[in-house]
């Protein structure tokens, strides 16, 4: 609600709060702070907060392969969201790589012809336009 009210330091507080209730509430492994952290990553991201977004979802990444293993959708979105935060501060190969690691588990989970398999190949097509390989990313 708060993103699309344009309201995100408001957001970005009351998702903190929520944070550290959940890591009252919940052990890491129990992965409910890697849902509120998604969340609080994502407004960094929209404010242009590149630096605190790739924090926010590198942690995230860490508790949801603790929480739900090294194969699982959580692990492949905190992936996806890592590789944006690296295209945004123009980190080309980092985000590659990871938006790789992301298909890899989005391929296995639910075959080729998926909206997130198709979501992170768009992406990577992005990152090929931006470093002038447009015929890689038209391939």
């Amino acid at each position: 609600l708060f993103m699309d009210q344009d309201r995100l330091d408001e957001g970005a507080e009351w998702i903190l709060e929520a944070l550290r209730i959940d890591n009252i509430v919940y052990t890491e492994d129990q992965g409910m702070p890697a849902t509120t952290m998604s969340i609080l990553g994502d407004i960094y991201w929209r404010q242009g907060k590149l630096d605190k977004a790739l924090k926010t979802h590198k942690r995230r990444l860490r508790i949801a392969r603790r929480a739900f293993g090294p194969g699982s959708p959580n692990v492949a979105g905190a992936l996806n969201c890592i590789a944006l935060c690296f295209k945004g501060q123009g980190l080309c190969d980092q985000a590659m790589e990871k938006y790789e690691e992301s298909l890899a588990i989005y391929r296995s989970l639910y075959g080729e012809d998926d909206k997130h398999v198709a979501m992170v190949l768009g992406n990577m097509a992005c990152v090929l336009s931006v470093q002038d390989k447009h015929a890689e990313a038209l391939a």
